[in-house]
Formats: structure tokens, C-alpha cells, sequence
């Protein structure tokens, strides 16, 4: 009744929408004054703000404020990068948090680990991420960041990347790495395959030379040798 007095009758029709309403109170009495109207208004709405509730009795108030900052893609945030989500939705502006929802869904299938290492990576610079994001967009449309395979190259390369690098898709869709210049950049192994085999042809290489040349200096000396001894003889 108090609440319903001081924000109006969004209260009321909050309350009547959601599972259990004295959870719900006590989440709004968390709120600061200026958004208990719009979290009553987000709770009141239909199936959505059911879906609200339920994750505001499990997750805590911060599921509200982050569905009041960024409206129909801030509960989705949370539940992606469970503990970590809520301070990334408080770095994030409207525009970029939109951007990011697109990729959710895809981000929900991949192992907890990357998703949390990708959110470290945006919420270090979320200015410069979301820099690269639209750039990649444009230049890759129907690609998403959202996969293993994406990460598993993204990642560990991020800071070349942000810095300019940039990420190019062979027939498969698989992708790989560019440099500046525009030269592909092999993984990691491959590239210490690669110089260990040259490595171990040039060592080859250098043992058969070596060998020959010695055989030469052997073959060399042990006739240096026949012929001093043959003159020996005929003196």
C-alpha cells in the first residue's frame, strides 16, 4: 500500500503479475526512488515480467536494475555471465549493450569459461570493443563472436585484434588471424611446427655437409699420404 502511494498503481499491477509478491517488495524497496516506477512498469508486463520475477527472487535486485538501464536485454545479460553481469551492464551504454544482445543466445551455448574470459576482454575497454564489434559487423555480416571456434582465436589474440588486426573467414567459415600488413598469421603450433621442421631439414643439411666434406679431407689426406709414402719408397 505504501509503495502504491508514493509510484502509483504500476505497483499494484506488478504485484498481481508476478509469483510472489513480498519478495518483489522487498527487491523494490532496494530500488532507488527514481526506478521503482519503471521496475514496477517492466514487472507488470505480462509474461515477460513474470520471467522478470523469477529472476529477481533468484539473482537479487540487480536484475531489475540491470532490465531498468538497458530494457529487454539487461535480465538476458545476467543470465549469460552469472556473477559478472550485473557490473557489465553498469559500464555499458544503451547502444552497446544491444549490440552485445545479439550475440547472446549463441554465447549461452559455449563453455562458461570463454564467455567469462570474452566479458573480461569488453569490460577492460568496452569503447574500444565495441569499436572492433561494429567494424566487424559491417565487414562480416551473418558472423557472430559467438562461438567456440571464434573465441578459441579471438581470445588469446585480443589485443591484437582491438589493435587492428584483423579476423578473415576461409571457405569453411573458419577463422583466422591477419595481420596489419595483410599477411595470414599461422596458430601458435602450426608456426612451431613449421620452424621446427625447417630447423630440423637445416641441421639435416648441415650434418651431409658436413659429413662430405669430410670425407673429402679424409680422402684428401689418405692420399697426401700414399703418394709421400711412395716416394719415400723409390728414394
Amino acid at each position: 500500500a505504501e509503495l502504491t502511494v508514493r509510484y502509483g498503481p504500476e505497483v499494484l499491477r506488478a504485484l498481481d503479475n508476478v509469483p510472489s509478491p513480498n519478495k518483489i517488495v522487498q527487491a523494490l524497496n532496494q530500488l532507488p526512488d527514481a526506478d521503482v516506477q519503471l521496475a514496477a512498469s517492466r514487472l507488470a508486463a505480462g509474461a515477460r515480467g513474470r520471467e522478470l520475477a523469477a529472476a529477481t527472487e533468484e539473482l537479487g535486485v540487480e536484475v531489475l536494475k540491470s532490465e531498468i538501464k538497458h530494457p529487454g536485454v539487461g535480465l538476458e545479460i545476467l543470465r549469460t555471465w552469472p556473477g559478472q553481469g550485473a557490473a557489465l551492464c553498469r559500464g555499458l551504454q544503451q547502444e552497446e549493450a544491444i549490440a552485445l544482445g545479439k550475440y547472446l543466445d549463441d554465447l549461452a551455448e559455449i563453455p562458461l569459461a570463454q564467455r567469462n574470459e570474452l566479458q573480461q576482454v569488453v569490460a577492460a575497454d568496452p569503447r574500444r570493443f565495441f569499436a572492433w564489434l561494429g567494424n566487424f559487423i559491417e565487414k562480416n555480416p551473418g558472423k557472430t563472436i559467438g562461438s567456440a571456434t571464434f573465441l578459441a582465436l579471438f581470445l588469446p589474440n585480443s589485443d591484437r585484434i582491438l589493435g587492428g588486426d584483423e579476423i578473415a573467414f576461409d571457405e569453411a567459415g573458419v577463422p583466422t588471424l591477419m595481420s596489419k600488413s595483410g599477411l595470414l598469421s599461422l596458430p601458435t603450433k602450426q608456426l612451431t611446427d613449421t620452424l621446427q621442421g625447417k630447423l630440423a631439414w637445416l641441421l639435416a643439411g648441415s650434418v651431409a655437409l658436413f659429413l662430405i666434406w669430410l670425407c673429402r679431407f679424409l680422402g684428401l689426406h689418405c692420399g697426401w699420404r700414399m703418394r709421400r709414402s711412395r716416394r719415400r719408397r723409390s728414394r
